[in-house]
């Protein structure tokens, strides 16, 4: 990072570590008001961090959330309002304009996330279930909405890396539609559920001999075997034959309805399926004994979970790490390169591609598009190569990849 950048950011950086200092002895002896403090923090980074907003304007809204956690100090976070020109994302009621700053949508949509948990505890992980209500009564605009839809991506990021919910299942979709142009499978899986899909019975029959479902949502016409006949073989087989079997149809009659409860289909959708209303049945589907006998996300060997950097780019990988105060080495792989970085306390300590250590690693790993990760759990590195700030390393990383023509992952 250019010296001038540093010099112009080190009095936020200085008013940060005052702000935390000052929330912890606010907080002292109330660790939930603290831990609440502490996560709204670390969401606003990683929002500001996604939304790219410039790293000045980052800062400033980490600088903003810890003030927000200064209740009974009205003195001490007035003066640093003041001192960083906060009014607007502190004080929005006070402010000239009526127009919102970035920096106090994103205050105000944390908040908003996090009453919300407050209100329902169990709604945590029900991501389709925030987006609705983040866009029906906090966004008025499209550029909120997509606010919200970046701040559940977070959400959803941040659960799978650090396995903070077990999946919802393990769903099956046998559709030579739902296989060309998928619909149902992505919102079936930015809602957690582990998704797979087939064109036609055999390589439905093949998938589910290598990993059984918890549910089976399968088109009754299909190809070569239909609906009817792939449920006998299902039903047939002893290790498979407890699996929810569900059919979707656009045929509304009766007797189809009757043959295919006949037969030991569990229900019977009418397409095109009414989305809403097969989230409500899952959780009856779910609910089975034999549903969740294992989790979607399942652990690495090493201890850690896996990925893919298209699915999750490097950038957001380390941010979500950092932000979570994580110890763990991150090890990243793409086509013939392999490379490493070591997270202490949420710090970036190491990083390492082949022989090439500390930054200029680091700002390597930035420009993989493609590849894969894993994560493990690590103690105390023995070599540190990098003393830089993580989002100054991701700032810089990035300026660096726009300077070569080529985009970061």
């Amino acid at each position: 990072m250019p010296q001038d950048e540093r010099d112009l950011l080190a009095p936020v950086n200085a008013a940060i570590l005052l702000a935390r200092a000052l929330v912890h002895a606010a907080t002292a002896g109330d660790a939930a008001r603290y831990t609440e403090v502490v996560d709204r923090a670390r969401y606003c980074q990683l929002l500001a961090s996604r939304l790219r907003l410039p790293l000045s304007v980052a800062h400033r809204v980490d600088l903003g959330a810890w003030l927000s956690g200064l209740e009974g100090q009205e003195e001490a976070k007035r003066r640093l309002v003041q001192q960083h020109h906060l009014e607007p994302m502190l004080y929005p009621a006070e402010a000239t304009s009526s127009a919102q700053s970035v920096e106090a949508q994103i205050l105000s949509l944390v908040r908003f996330y996090q009453d919300l948990r407050k209100r329902d505890p169990a709604i945590r992980n029900a991501f389709r279930t925030i987006q609705k209500h983040l866009d029906r009564d906090w966004a008025s605009s499209p550029e909120q909405r997509r606010m919200t839809r970046c701040f559940v991506r977070v959400l959803r990021d941040e659960a799978f890396l650090l396995r903070a919910h077990p999946a919802a299942g393990k769903i099956l979709i046998v559709d030579p539609e739902e296989a060309v142009s998928p619909v149902l499978a992505p919102t079936l899986a930015a809602e957690g559920y582990d998704v797979r899909v087939a064109h036609d019975a055999p390589a439905a029959l093949k998938m589910v001999s290598q990993t059984p479902p918890d549910l089976i949502v399968c088109d009754l016409d299909l190809p070569l075997v239909n609906g009817i006949q792939f449920c006998r073989q299902i039903r047939e087989n002893p290790q498979t034959a407890r699996i929810t079997f569900v059919v979707a149809s656009d045929k509304k009659s009766k007797v189809t309805t009757r043959n295919c409860l006949r037969e030991g289909i569990d229900d019977v959708l009418t397409k095109p399926i009414d989305q809403e209303m097969l989230f409500l049945r899952l959780k009856r589907y779910m609910a089975r004994p034999e549903a969740h006998e294992g989790p979607a996300v399942e652990a690495h060997p090493e201890g850690g979970v896996a990925g893919s950097l298209s699915e999750m780019s490097f950038a957001d990988l380390v941010q979500m790490v950092t932000a979570s105060a994580k110890t763990m080495t991150l090890a990243v792989t793409s086509k013939d390169k392999k490379g490493e970085v070591v997270v202490v306390n949420g710090e970036v300590v190491h990083a390492a591609v082949g022989d090439q250590e500390g930054e200029q690693a680091f700002y390597e790993m930035m420009r993989w598009e493609e590849g894969d990760f894993v994560t493990r759990h690590s103690g105390e590195c023995a070599k540190r190569t990098i003393n830089a700030p993580v989002m100054s390393l991701l700032m810089e990383g990035a300026r660096l990849a726009d300077e070569s023509g080529a985009g970061p992952s």
